[in-house]
This record gives C-alpha cells, sequence and structure tokens, in this order.
C-alpha cells in the first residue's frame, strides 16, 4: 500500500491541475480579503468590512469546497488513470490497495490545501481585516463540525469518480446527491416525520447548521456531524470499493 501511495503521489505531483487548482484557491481567498479591505477603507460606510464575514464564506460555498475535493481526486480516478489502474491489476497489484491509495492519496492533498487556505484566510483577516478574536475562535470551533461534512462529500466524491467513466457524469451525480438527498428526505419527512432526522443529518442541512451558528454567535461542538459523516464515508467506501472490486477491466 505505502508504495503504491508513493507512486500516485508521484503522478499527482507530476499533474498541472493540482498546482494550477492550489493556485487559484489560494489566489481567491487572497483576493476576497483585499476587495473587503478596499471597499472598507474608500470612506463610505461598508458593512461587510468584518472578520466574520470574510471567515462565514467558508461555510456559505461549501458545495464549491467539497467539488474542489472532487476534482483533486480526479486526478487520481480519471480516464486515463483507470487505463493505468488496469495495468496495475493485470501486474498483480490488489484492487484494495488501487482503490484506497488513491482515496488516501488525493485526501491527503486535499487535506494540505484546506490546512494552507486556513493559515491564509487566518492571515488575511489579521492584517486586512478589524480584529476579532471571538470571530477566529468560533471559526475555528465551526470548523471542527464543518470538516466531516467535508469529508463526507469527498468520500462520496471518491465513490463515484472511480464508478463513472466520464467525469461530467461523476460531477452531476456528485453533485445531485449532495444537494438532492435534503430535498428528498425534506419531502419524506413532511410525508413520515421519521424521515426528519435523516433529513437533519444531509450535507446541506449539516452546512447550513454551521453556517447558522456562526453568525448567530452560538456555536457549539455536536457529535451529529462526526456520525453523519462516518455513516456517509463507510457506505461510500463500501459501495464503490464493491463497485470497483467487480469491475471488468
Amino acid at each position: 500500500m505505502i508504495n503504491y501511495m508513493r507512486s500516485e503521489a508521484y503522478k499527482l505531483l507530476r499533474t498541472k491541475g493540482i498546482y494550477i487548482t492550489y493556485t487559484i484557491c489560494i489566489s481567491l481567498l487572497i483576493l476576497a480579503a483585499l476587495i473587503l479591505y478596499y471597499f472598507g477603507h474608500r470612506g463610505d460606510y461598508f458593512p461587510y468590512y468584518r472578520a466574520d464575514f470574510y471567515y462565514n464564506n467558508v461555510f456559505g460555498f461549501w458545495l464549491l469546497i467539497a467539488m474542489i475535493g472532487a476534482m483533486i481526486n480526479s486526478f487520481l480516478t480519471n480516464k486515463e488513470s483507470k487505463r493505468v489502474a488496469k495495468q496495475s491489476i493485470s501486474f498483480g497489484i490488489h484492487r484494495k490497495t488501487i482503490f484506497f491509495g488513491k482515496y488516501l492519496v488525493s485526501l491527503i492533498a486535499y487535506t494540505i490545501l484546506c490546512i494552507i487556505g486556513l493559515i491564509v484566510m487566518l492571515i488575511c483577516g489579521q492584517l486586512l481585516l478589524p480584529e476579532d478574536s471571538r470571530a477566529v475562535q468560533e471559526f475555528l470551533l465551526s470548523l471542527i463540525n464543518f470538516s466531516p461534512i467535508i469529508l463526507g462529500a469527498f468520500s462520496l466524491a471518491h465513490a463515484i469518480n472511480i464508478m463513472m467513466y466520464k467525469e461530467s457524469v461523476a460531477v452531476t451525480v456528485t453533485v445531485f446527491i449532495l444537494l438532492g438527498s435534503s430535498t428528498i428526505m425534506y419531502i419524506l419527512s413532511n410525508m413520515n416525520k421519521a424521515f426528519e432526522i435523516l433529513y437533519n443529518h444531509t450535507p446541506q442541512v449539516l452546512s447550513e447548521r454551521v453556517l447558522t451558528e456562526f453568525m448567530k454567535h452560538q456555536v457549539t461542538l455536536s457529535a451529529d456531524f462526526w456520525i453523519s459523516s462516518i455513516i456517509i464515508t463507510s457506505l461510500s467506501l463500501w459501495i464503490g470499493y464493491s463497485r470497483f472490486n467487480k469491475e471488468d477491466f
């Protein structure tokens, strides 16, 4: 597994897309802070010149953040990678090693991007926006609740990416599940209250809950986010691996 992960990491490091993704994401974070700083110093009152508004965009754009993870994962699960995986299997590499090796390497790359992005946001928030230690503390606490949502979405994206041959179809299916699950559960919960607990644990509803708690300064750590993540991650990886293990290459 370790040797395979090293080869996948080397392959990822040779992909231009990973560097482009890192550059664009970090640039957008800096640009957002600069825009708030510019309008906050024009002389007129600008209500969004606040650190908490800058930070809450992370939770508001949860789907975009999840899809960035899906894109990083796709660098190791695209059509060309599947062709190479076929050769790897013929050379005796176990499918379990391939499936989870790609998952872990892309997850590590995604986590590094998230950590860099967090550091950049905190620095920009301190240097370019009014100092707000409370916003920083609540932002970091909210991230503890928010991280498992993104982990579950990433695991789902990996399973779909590796099952689908067309990347456009994989993206569509991933977005549909992440957004459509809450809509479907909402309709079912109106028909039967038993589905309400499932509705309250869908990624979209949980993300909105994180955003609402942060904006109202009522951030509390909850196991609900991790329970939902464990279920989504486990189901996604189990279904994805089962399908991949039966794939006829």
